[in-house]
């Protein structure tokens, strides 16, 4: 019986990685190598080009597909769009960048092509420099990191300089030679979209509107001089390239003469300077007229305010509460001549003027008595203009006659039971004789 041959096993990712990585290295090399033909680096650049449109087309499905399901923003899919690919080569512990190796390989044609006589070598190598030019355009739409490295100064300047040589500028209906500025402008246009103002700002500053201006009117010099019919073309690409960088600038212009000023959106005071801040009040009358004594001064009563502390100006929450607080503020009762305080003096009712005064026999003879009757305190002798109340402490008097032993110790121990639970000594009866 006849057993049919087993079927090899697939290639697995790693070697699949592996193989498109010797071949891409293979590829590079034959570009970049000075002993290859002309012939050999055309090939070399289609099949670079096959396999860039190869993993672009299989990519750019799949982030089409997950932007439509998870409802993506436009700006969010372009920006996952612009790194949706890498052009890296791992080449031993680093990484080859395939722009950097173009670049370097449109530098070269450019130079070959200013020295070359043959219009046949001139035209092959237009074809090779238009098919690497397209392959920066992709690299640099799908790979972020490329397009930062052709976003450099030399890079603009090599780019310019092939917009306005000589050789793009041919009379005959080479095809190559014709599209070269078309190429470069769209060079330029894949680089400078989106980019941020540091880039727009090198491109400025190596002249590149001026000379994309130069150049189209030169074209359009030619077209009514009745020169080749194709000059047309390329002042219709440099007219493109300006109205697509300077259309930014030029929509928010229109944007903004749209827009109402702020004068026509808001009252006009909002946007006038703020007014003066108002002089401080006057002082208060509790200020001048302190309430512990007429005659006290401003900053004497500061210190009061302040609770002793030397401070120069009352606090305004005391100064505002002082015209309450203050008997003297209120102009019906403050006198304000001294023969009104003469007069108030004269007729108080203070009880001071009315307390007894004893002279020194009388005080010793009351302090004699005070042994024998030691709560008969409206007798104790007092200075004279004293305000002590005559009997404070008639709640402390027994209801019954003291003697001057046992009477005396009962009451002090009666007195201290109900004072204090713990038992103090004979010497700490709340009241002293």
């Amino acid at each position: 019986m006849h057993r049919r041959a087993p079927r090899p096993d697939a290639p697995s990712t790693q070697e699949m990685e592996l193989h498109e990585t010797e071949s891409l290295l293979s590829i590079l090399n034959m570009i970049a190598s000075p002993r290859t033909s002309a012939d050999e680096r055309m090939y070399a650049l289609v099949q670079l080009e096959h396999f860039v449109a190869q993993r672009v087309l299989k990519t750019l499905p799949v982030l089409k597909q997950h932007a439509s399901e998870h409802a993506t923003r436009p700006s969010a899919y372009l920006a996952q769009v612009d790194r949706c690919c890498d052009w890296t080569v791992p080449v031993r512990d680093a990484r080859l960048y395939m722009a950097e190796q173009i670049f370097a390989h449109v530098a070269r044609l450019r130079v070959v092509m200013e020295i070359a006589g043959d219009d046949r070598e001139l035209r092959t190598l237009a074809a090779e420099m238009g098919c690497s030019l397209s392959l920066l355009q992709g690299m640099c739409l799908t790979h972020y990191p490329s397009k930062q490295l052709c976003s450099m100064r030399s890079a603009f300047e090599l780019l310019l300089s092939i917009v306005e040589s000589t050789y793009a500028h041919a009379t005959h209906t080479d095809a190559p030679l014709r599209l070269l500025a078309s190429h470069a402008l769209d060079t330029l246009m894949c680089i400078l979209v989106d980019a941020p103002a540091e880039v727009r700002g090198v491109f400025e500053q190596v002249g590149g509107v001026a000379t994309i201006r130069r150049v189209m009117h030169t074209h359009q010099a030619e077209k009514n001089e009745e020169g080749p019919q194709d000059a047309h073309v390329t002042a219709a690409k440099c007219f493109e390239f300006l109205l697509f960088y300077l259309q930014a600038g030029v929509f928010e212009e229109q944007a903004a003469a749209q827009l109402p000023t702020r004068a026509d959106t808001y009252p006009a005071a909002v946007f006038d300077p703020p007014p003066p801040p108002p002089p401080p009040p006057p002082r208060s009358s509790g200020t001048e007229t302190p309430f512990y004594t007429p005659n006290a001064t401003p900053r004497a009563h500061a210190r009061v305010l302040s609770t002793g502390s030397p401070t120069k100006t009352p606090s305004a929450r005391l100064e505002r509460r002082m015209p309450d607080m203050n008997p003297f503020t209120r102009p019906d009762e403050t006198p304000r001549s001294h023969a009104a305080l003469r007069h108030l003096r004269t007729h108080s009712t203070d009880d001071r003027r009315h307390v007894p005064t004893h002279s020194t026999e009388e005080r010793r003879h009351l302090r004699a008595r005070s042994t024998d009757q030691p709560f008969e305190l409206s007798q104790t002798p007092r200075a004279r203009g004293s305000r002590l109340d005559a009997t404070p402490h008639q709640h402390l008097r027994p209801p019954f006659p003291l003697h001057r032993t046992g009477d005396r110790d009962a009451f002090d121990n009666t007195m201290r039971r109900s004072a204090s639970p713990r038992k103090a000594s004979r010497y700490e009866s709340p009241t002293r004789w």
